[in-house]
Order: structure tokens, then sequence, then C-alpha cells
């Protein structure tokens, strides 16, 4: 039996440093084996029964256990609607069909031109973690903030930080993939607290605390922070332009000399952020979310 893992769009190089397989579609994963329970990139997980052409949706008839409900996930502009996809593969199926209460779920998932089905096996999806009650608006999807960590090398050695932590989720993940020295700031009390609290629930110990970025450099000494991943903050209707370069630039002078070796900042908005930094921009890329965009930066020392 193959799976499908779906993963981050544009952050599937990072995904297959955990999964052994091959990338068949953006954001689709191809393995032999997974760990439902384990995977960190992972957003969701179905087993393989089949993939073809949106013009022509074909699926062969199976014997299922009990009562089916067929599940339609759509990425792109189509013709036809989720619904119309689930009625078609519950008769090609041939199942008894059960919306309320199912013994199984069948998955299809249409990526644009292209469609791959098969049985549901996250009907909740994996990127919701349970440890994660407290959600600050402007974080990141838990499966993108480990792609992050893993991006900036983060081995467990030295020390990691978030400066601008949130909810905590990219310190958190970072810990879930390898323990080791890591360190949230926020200048917000109740977003420090939100992550404490998530880390608890997550059976983690991590320092958090209350501080302004541009106070880093009395926290740390030269070099000392060896890798710096955060979801940074962006101009926008309430938060003008002028604000962020004030803060953008007390951030840099920090980071100049706090950052030992690699940093990987995300958003929706990097323009001003990559016009202003001072250090050498290594990497970027884009993170496509549903409709949403999202731009990868990475620096180095």
């Amino acid at each position: 039996m193959k799976y499908v893992c779906i993963v981050p769009i544009g952050l599937e190089d990072q995904a297959l440093k955990e999964l052994k397989g091959e990338k068949i579609l953006p954001g689709r994963i191809l393995c032999d084996k997974v760990d439902v329970k384990k995977v960190q990139s992972v957003i969701k997980v179905y087993e393989y029964w089949g993939q073809g052409k949106v013009d022509n949706f074909e699926a062969k008839e199976r014997k299922f256990k009990g009562t089916v409900k067929v599940s339609c996930h759509r990425n792109g502009e189509h013709d036809f609607t989720s619904q119309d996809v689930e009625k078609i593969f519950g008769q090609k199926l041939g199942c008894k069909v059960d919306y309320k209460s199912p013994d199984e779920v069948v998955f299809v998932d249409v990526l644009n031109g292209d469609y791959l089905y098969g049985l549901d096996l996250s009907p909740k999806l994996l990127s919701k973690r349970d440890y994660r009650i407290k959600i600050h608006n402007k974080s990141v999807n838990a499966c993108v903030a480990y792609c992050l960590v893993r991006m900036s090398g983060w081995d467990g050695e030295g020390m990691f930080l978030d400066p601008f932590c949130k909810d905590g989720i990219i310190c958190i993940e970072a810990m879930r993939f390898k323990s080791g020295k890591v360190r949230g700031y926020d200048s917000l009390f109740h977003n420090v607290r939100s992550a404490e609290i998530n880390s608890k629930l997550a059976e983690l110990k991590i320092k958090f605390a209350r501080m302004d970025v541009d106070w880093l450099q009395t926290k740390f000494r030269d070099d000392e922070v060896d890798y710096i991943v955060s979801a940074v903050p962006y101009p926008s209707k309430r938060v003008p332009e002028n604000r962020m370069v004030r803060l953008y630039k007390d951030f840099f002078s920090a980071l100049e000399e706090v950052l030992g070796k690699r940093a990987v900042f995300f958003g929706p908005n990097l323009e001003l952020f990559k016009e202003l930094c001072p250090l050498k921009l290594v990497e970027e890329r884009q993170v496509f979310m549903g409709k949403s965009v999202y731009s990868v930066v990475v620096y180095e020392k």
C-alpha cells in the first residue's frame, strides 16, 4: 500500500527530510509508509487508490466494511463543485453512502487539473495540534512552522530563537523535532502567556519571556544565537509602514550582533523587510496555503 501526504506547497523539499517518498504533485508526497502520530510536516494523509485528470473522473468499485462518506477538497478553479465530485465517486465506488456517521471516509483530492483519491487516514487535520489551544491570528500553520525550522538547519545544538513568538508554535515545533536551547520572546505579555500555555500542553520546557527586539543585545552575546526562525510583523492597514521601518531597524541592529549562523523569516508581505535587512540573502521562495501566498526569506551571517 502507498500513501499520499499533503504538505505545504513550496516546502515539499523540507517535508521530504522526514518522509521517505517522492513529490508527485505540488504539496503531494507519495510514500510507502507514514506514521501519522509522529510526522510534523503532514497536513493530511490518505491511502493512494489512484489518480487522473479532472476532465474524466474514474474510480474502481470497491468492497467496504460498512457505510462510507465521500469527502472532496478542491484547490483551483473548476466548473464543478466538491459536492458534484462526491456524488460521482459515491456512485463509481459502489458504496453505501452515509454522511452523518460513516464507518469509513474516502477522500478525493482535487488539485487544479489533477485528482487523487483514497481512504482518509486523518479525518482530523494533522496540522491542528492538540496542544495548540491558544492561537494567534498572525501565527503560522504548525506544518509550515516545522518546515521553517528544518530550513534553518536546527539540529538541537546551539541556541534557537523566535523573537516574535506569538503563540509559540515555531518554538514548540522546533523542540518537538530536536530538544535543545529554545527561546521565544514577544513584546506582548498575553502572547507570552499563550505560548507558555501551549508549550505546557505539549509537555515541553521552553523559556518564553516578554522582550522588545531592541533589547536582544542585552540578553545574548555576539553570535550566540545560532538559529532564528520567525513569522515577522509586516505593514498592513492597522500597522503603518513607518512604524514597521522603526521596528525593523531596531531588530536588524540586534540581529547583526546576536545571529551566529542562519535566520529564516516568514510572512505575506516581506518587501520592506528585505529592503532594509543588511544580512546576506541566500534563499527566497513562496509558500501557498489555500488561496494565500507567503514569502520565506533565508539569511546567513
